[in-house]
């Protein structure tokens, strides 16, 4: 291999990592984003409902909420306006174990699994990750908690020479990719690698409102994710964030939010709210409708509209493109659906005095 193939920054979320090929490649579908930059980073895989993939966030979340335990899913699909859609999707589980036996205190245990698809296959990831958190509170009131967490995990990365197009293969008597084979030769196309994430979070709450706050560091171990044999290794990913909640009457509350990124130079923040309706005739009802928007500087603004209903809430959201990609976007972006399931709601506390009868993850 003679030069170097850059896998371009594109305007999808915190740029992080740099993935080293041969030349510089295109995929068959024209993707625009790749032609509008010229900086040689890939993405960690990100979800402007970042607190509903709370696993991925920050491990110390591991069976931090109200109930037994809690399954959800969420979809993204982005940028089908402008080429082949970025698909992506999350996964995870988990439970809230030992509650008997650490004097208050309890721990959590969970699993989840990422999956991204690139450029109609050219480039897949999978994520599987086990978590592990412990919560103490602070006081006898339980008013106040910290907690610590763990993700052990494995991603998989897998390229499709196939669906890509290189510079040696352009005919410029058609202005097209029309030339022979790319003659390419990767020493993989599947790569497995270890990673490790640690977190920790605070949590206070009074009987009108809750703040939670915390902060993790995604890829400690700092695995190579090079399919050339070359040294390019995956920069640690800090993540801040916070939320809570102010009850403003008994069936009306306002719900902010912010997370902020910072890997490899690069850095994003998503800051906004949320309005949450109650219709419950009683506090075990658990039945709202909520409405959202947050900001993500310099790249878009999402709008989201949801419900919760006993054991389960519903999220729709979208992404309305603000960056300079709008002339190609339309100012679209991206949309995403997430479902979650909380098994018995409420009924495992001992006490709810300082329960807010709201999900805590927006």
């Amino acid at each position: 291999m003679s030069a170097k193939i850059k896998v371009l920054r594109t305007k999808r979320g915190v740029p992080g990592h740099a993935l080293s090929f041969t030349l510089m490649a295109l995929c068959k579908q024209q993707l625009l984003l790749l032609l509008m930059t010229a900086s040689a980073f890939g993405q960690d895989l990100h979800f402007s409902q970042f607190s509903t993939a709370p696993l991925s966030l920050n491990p110390a979340l591991t069976g931090d909420f109200n109930g037994e335990f809690r399954v959800g899913y969420l979809y993204r699909n982005q940028w089908n306006s402008v080429a082949s859609p970025f698909l992506s999707s999350s996964l995870f589980g988990d439970k809230k174990i030992l509650q008997d036996k650490l004097n208050g205190d309890y721990m959590g245990g969970g699993i989840a699994m990422l999956s991204d698809n690139t450029g109609a296959g050219a480039l897949t990831m999978m994520h599987f990750s086990v978590n592990a958190a412990y919560h103490h509170f602070l006081n006898k009131a339980q008013t106040q908690k910290i907690s610590g967490g763990i993700q052990i995990a494995a991603f998989q990365k897998s390229i499709n020479p196939n669906l890509l197009v290189f510079e040696n293969q352009f005919n410029y008597a058609d202005a097209n990719f029309s030339g022979p084979t790319n003659g390419e030769n990767l020493n993989a196309s599947t790569i497995v690698r270890p990673d490790v994430q640690l977190g920790a979070t605070y949590w206070y709450s009074t009987q009108k409102y809750y703040i939670t706050s915390g902060l993790s560091v995604a890829h400690l171990n700092m695995p190579n994710q090079s399919f050339t044999g070359a040294r390019e290794l995956l920069a640690p990913k800090f993540i801040a964030h916070a939320e809570g909640q102010y009850f403003i009457s008994k069936k009306l509350s306002l719900a902010p939010s912010i997370m902020i990124l910072y890997q490899n130079k690069a850095a994003q923040m998503n800051i906004g709210a949320m309005i949450n309706r109650g219709f419950g005739k009683t506090f075990k009802e658990n039945i709202y409708l909520k409405a959202g928007i947050w900001y993500r500087l310099g790249d878009a603004v999402n709008f989201l509209v949801g419900m919760n209903h006993n054991n389960w809430q519903l999220n729709f959201s979208y992404d309305l493109n603000a960056s300079r990609l709008y002339v190609a976007s339309n100012y679209t972006g991206a949309l995403e659906l997430s479902i979650v399931y909380t098994h018995n709601l409420f009924n495992t506390q001992k006490s709810k005095i300082n329960i807010v009868p709201c999900n805590r993850h927006f």
